[in-house]
């Protein structure tokens, strides 16, 4: 069964879980193509090796329909927001797994996972050392619209708009970075 709401594993580990009816082959790409990447959660160049330098450039206003904007709550933020990274580890194409940092300097580590299921692939993404960041809510909210919008882009799909899919999920999470029941 896969977890289509972020769990929280613990106070500091955030883990969805996603299935697609292709091989963990078909959805490698979307994660490590900048090109692909980028028309689902940032774009940005990645070192593909243990250690490597990775950039993430967030436009979650690309990723909007036309005619949405984004929420007075964050009216103020920037159109782009770029983040750094070192790449920890990568078995391809089976998982990635790397460090992301802040601006502010806190960092935390995320794990995506691929593994074969039947036909299909449960895909896994665990962002680990929550306790540095703030806003457990909007983090779950944030990697929640993301992986719907790579849901339907990867099955060919017409995706969520970001802004108003996250408003929703971020009301849905609250502070706590769970659901409500």
């Amino acid at each position: 069964m896969t977890m289509r709401n972020g769990v929280m594993a613990d106070p500091d580990t955030l883990v969805f879980e996603r299935r697609f009816d292709v091989a963990p082959a078909a959805l490698w790409s979307w994660i490590i193509d900048p090109e692909k990447r980028v028309k689902w959660l940032a774009g940005g160049e990645w070192e593909l090796n243990p250690g490597g330098r990775l950039e993430f450039v967030f436009r979650n206003g690309d990723l909007c329909l036309p005619g949405d904007s984004i929420p007075a709550k964050y009216a103020d933020s920037p159109d782009e927001v770029r983040l750094s990274g070192e790449l920890i580890a990568i078995d391809e194409p089976h998982h990635v797994e790397f460090a992301m940092f802040e601006p502010d300097g806190t960092k935390s580590r995320v794990r995506i996972e691929l593994v074969q299921d039947g036909e299909g692939t449960c895909l896994r993404l665990t962002q680990y050392d929550l306790s540095g960041l703030s806003g457990a809510g909007g983090i779950a909210a944030g990697w929640h619209t993301h992986l719907d919008i790579f849901s339907a882009v990867a099955a060919g799909e017409t995706p969520p708009s970001f802004w108003p899919r996250f408003g929703e999920l971020e009301a849905a999470y609250g502070e706590c970075g769970q659901p409500a029941a």
